[in-house]
């Protein structure tokens, strides 16, 4: 076997949950461009409480510091939720996310703000009136290509993902589902123009499904399950610099704990649990992955929905 390619380094919380935010999901991360990274989260009562609001935090890279969470967004009287930071290019920072305007997440509207420098933010504006469509993964910018905004359908559980061009959504490529559903579509390149897509399943869980796109997104297989069991929890996906992909996951088929990481070094085709993030009693999910601009490998999680959890790896090539 091969030998361990991931060495943790530090273990900070970005937010711990307090008498004014009892509970908190569902991290985002991002790079910001001052060697600094930005992470948001949903946090309130409970999750869908008409109190519950999106947080943002930035951090420190060399000081290894959080500074104090802000409110990003807090609509009056609704639930704010599944946030998604992504950089751009360009060096805009966009920030996507939902908010209930009915009563659960299948009744909700997708919105959208931008940032010069993930300080100063416009105002949100909504990209998608229509009910049900959801964020969870960041957006993938294919050299050359149009950028991919993964999105899924909280009504069918269903996976596809749109175009994003100067603020907008454009085409929607794919309708990907199967018997039990599959939602919440992480994006990684691969070589050739592919792109790979790991899926949440949906019912009482089973496996992380895959789906692949030869070109450049436009297309998509029916989506197959993977040896890597899933036990209906987020999961996100990552392309290292170095060409190696990373997946983190609950390693179970029916409990959100233990939290693991595993890395191919053939595009997919085979993994290698690398670590255990965490285990035990309790939920431990809904990872994001970064490799930010000090190389390193930063994961953020829910750690028993009171802490939003940051673990740092160092990466080693084999």
């Amino acid at each position: 076997m091969t030998p361990p390619c991931l060495k943790l380094v530090a273990v900070r919380d970005a937010f711990r949950s307090n008498a004014r935010w009892p509970s908190c999901h569902c991290a985002t991360v991002s790079a910001l461009g001052d060697g600094r990274l930005g992470a948001a989260w949903y946090a309130g009562s409970y999750e869908t409480a008409p109190d519950q609001a999106i947080l943002y935090s930035r951090f420190d890279c060399q000081a290894l510091i959080w500074d104090p969470p802000t409110v990003l967004v807090d609509t009056p009287g609704k639930a704010d939720g599944n946030p998604v930071l992504w950089r751009a290019k360009s060096g805009t920072t966009w920030l996507f996310y939902v908010t209930i305007v009915g009563h659960w997440w299948h009744e909700c509207k997708v919105f959208a703000a931008a940032s010069p420098d993930g300080v100063r933010w416009d105002a949100p504006s909504a990209i998608r009136e229509e009910w049900g469509w959801m964020t969870r993964a960041r957006p993938l910018e294919l050299d050359g290509g149009p950028v991919l905004l993964p999105l899924y359908d909280e009504r069918d559980w269903s996976a596809h993902v749109a175009t994003w061009r100067d603020g907008r959504l454009g085409a929607r490529w794919g309708h990907l589902t199967t018997s039990q559903g599959v939602i919440q579509p992480s994006l990684v390149p691969l070589g050739d123009g592919r792109v790979g897509m790991y899926l949440r399943t949906g019912g009482r869980g089973g496996s992380i499904w895959y789906s692949q796109s030869e070109d450049g997104g436009r297309t998509w297989a029916y989506p197959e399950p993977t040896p890597l069991p899933n036990p209906n929890s987020g999961i996100d996906a990552l392309r290292l610099h170095d060409g190696r992909l990373v997946l983190a996951y609950n390693e179970s088929r029916s409990r959100r704990t233990p939290l693991a990481l595993a890395v191919s070094r053939d595009e997919g085709r085979t993994w290698q649990r690398e670590a255990i993030v965490a285990s035990g009693p309790g939920e431990f999910s809904y990872p994001v992955l970064l490799e930010g601009p000090d190389e390193r490998l930063h994961l953020l999680y829910t750690h028993r929905r009171r802490a939003i959890r940051h673990c740092i790896y160092e990466t080693r090539s084999r």
